[in-house]
């Protein structure tokens, strides 16, 4: 059985359509299924102009259907491309043509009954928290945050066993995010890694990721190289709350070596964006997980004057644009209410 996951989504604007491209083999078995089409229709009583179909040669396939129905392609000896006006006539016509158990329900993120549960850090510090946190607040997620906080009397710093057991709470790794789905039949799933929550979304939020194949690849590229790379660079702790002058004894050739790579992808992705129309001032012209993987880099730019080291008038305007994005905005804010102070997550002494 071919599963929706194997399909691209793409919504459209003006109605209440989904679309799904089948794409290489998959277009093996969509063909021939198209005279079964108006068959299902009639049997089942659906309006012929719910369901139409085009062929776009031998890559592609198209078929168009009302949000109401359930489009499901089995592989089964006749190849038959069902489509059902409800869940229920779905799940009794595939147990009649596999003898399969019926398929669980999608989970509803929308569901009140559903909510997801973001687990963070102190925002002033957590560059982590800040990658989750920033790419569902711009998709617009129904979510709860839940704080850690680090910098107490209780949980005094990071590092420490008490720190440890109380990160626990997160997931099993005692790191953030952590983001805690839960199921219809009421356990919680844990997904863990900023990354790995932002492949999570992009399940139900396709627009997460670039719309374009190769690009989308170029994008996972770089969103690992972020997550892997750059140590010397993350070594200036994300500290939102502190400004502090440009100090050329920090300004390791490392330092150097990072901001002169990051600026090329900056430099390079904007020139490119900027020429497209729609665009929206991020990498690929709209939001995408890469931009919420770069965010931290923003607020250490600024808070260890170094704009002037990223080279590119396409890259500088980029972290400036970053910077006034509503949601990084949210979180400064939000950050700057927080009073605790992590003391391993402070560049320099207390007292310098």
């Amino acid at each position: 059985m071919i599963q929706k996951s194997e399909f691209g989504l793409d919504e459209l604007d003006s109605s209440r359509h989904i679309q799904y491209h089948a794409i290489g083999a998959c277009t093996t078995l969509l063909p021939p299924a198209a005279p079964y089409l108006a068959v299902m229709a009639q049997k089942y009583q659906i309006s012929q102009g719910f369901v139409s179909t085009t062929m776009m040669g031998a890559e592609k396939c198209s078929c168009m259907i009302d949000r109401s129905m359930i489009c499901t392609c089995m592989q089964d000896a006749r190849a038959l491309f069902l489509v059902t006006k409800s869940a229920v006539q779905h799940r009794q016509l595939l147990k009649s043509l596999s003898n399969s158990p019926s398929p669980q329900p999608a989970f509803n993120m929308s569901s009140s009954s559903s909510t997801l549960s973001l687990y963070c850090l102190n925002k002033n510090y957590s560059s982590w928290s800040l990658r989750a946190w920033l790419a569902m607040q711009v998709l617009k997620i129904d979510f709860k945050t839940v704080m850690l906080t680090v910098g107490t009397p209780e949980v005094p710093d990071l590092g420490l066993p008490a720190c440890q057991k109380y990160l626990s709470r997160a997931g099993p790794t005692a790191k953030v995010p952590a983001l805690h789905v839960p199921t219809p039949s009421g356990e919680t799933h844990i997904v863990f890694e900023s990354l790995a929550i932002l492949e999570y979304l992009a399940e139900d939020y396709p627009e997460l990721w670039p719309s374009d194949r190769f690009e989308r690849a170029y994008a996972r590229s770089l969103a690992s190289e972020m997550a892997t790379s750059f140590g010397a660079v993350r070594n200036y702790a994300m500290n939102i709350r502190q400004r502090y002058p440009f100090d050329p004894e920090l300004y390791t050739e490392d330092v150097k070596k990072g901001l002169l790579r990051l600026s090329s992808i900056w430099e390079e992705l904007r020139t490119k964006a900027s020429a497209k129309e729609g665009d929206q001032g991020y990498l690929f012209g709209g939001f995408t997980a890469l931009d919420a993987m770069y965010a931290p880099l923003m607020f250490r730019i600024r808070s260890y004057d170094l704009l002037s080291k990223v080279e590119g008038k396409h890259a500088r305007a980029y972290v400036e644009h970053m910077l006034n994005n509503e949601q990084m905005k949210e979180w400064e804010e939000q950050s700057s209410h927080e009073k605790e102070i992590i003391p391993s997550d402070e560049l320099y002494p207390l007292t310098k």
